[in-house]
């Protein structure tokens, strides 16, 4: 994060950067995939949408979410 961020940056208690919705998405899809061992390609695109991330941070969670074992179904 850039410093200039931190100023627009919403701030939750003690001054703390409360997490992206992109970040809680994401959160829950491991929580979930962990836990059943898959997830859909629909329950992703759910849970993040297009707009919240960019193209190299949709292809590091379809990585990370294979690296941790978990399948991918269509």
């Amino acid at each position: 994060m850039h410093p200039e961020d931190l100023e627009s940056a919403e701030t939750g208690e003690a001054g703390r950067t409360k997490p992206s919705k992109a970040h809680r998405g994401r959160k829950a899809l491991f929580k979930l995939g962990l836990a059943r061992g898959w997830l859909s390609i629909d329950e992703i695109e759910r849970a993040i949408p297009l707009d919240a991330t960019s193209a190299a941070e949709r292809w590091l969670l379809y990585y990370s979410l294979r690296a941790a074992q978990i399948e991918i179904r269509e």
